[in-house]
């Protein structure tokens, strides 16, 4: 399990209605660079989502990148298993994780507050 405890949180408060601006870049903001292998999701949403892992058996590693903004904590988990857990949002970072190997899709829950705004990236590398 990975964690972010010093994200800072930067958009508005928890009792806000308001929706949070769209996230940061999956890369590039600091000269980073993507993990290894090819992209195969990205996809963003506000509040709670789930996304499909697209596993075959065929990968040696697989990666996840996630983005966001917005109030509260975010949290990536499969199975109720924490994967990623964020204690917030900062607008110039992108988060990440090494997902299981396994032999067919599987889904993972992204748990963000309902005015937080998150776009995922998931890279597979095969060979």
């Amino acid at each position: 399990m990975a964690t972010e405890s010093e994200a800072a949180t930067s958009s508005p408060g928890a009792g806000s209605s308001e929706v949070a601006a769209t996230p940061p870049p999956l890369v590039g903001l600091t000269g980073d660079v993507p993990p290894p292998g090819n992209l195969v999701v990205q996809t963003s949403g506000i509040g709670n989502g789930r996304i499909t892992i697209p596993a075959d058996g065929s990968a040696s590693r697989i990666s996840l990148r996630i983005s966001c903004s917005g109030p509260g904590q975010v949290n990536i988990t499969k199975d109720g298993e924490t994967l990623l857990n964020l204690t917030g949002c900062s607008p110039v970072a992108a988060y990440g994780t090494e997902l299981e190997l396994a032999k067919s899709p599987y889904s993972v829950l992204v748990n963000a507050q309902p005015a937080t705004s998150w776009r995922v990236g998931v890279w597979v590398k095969t060979g």
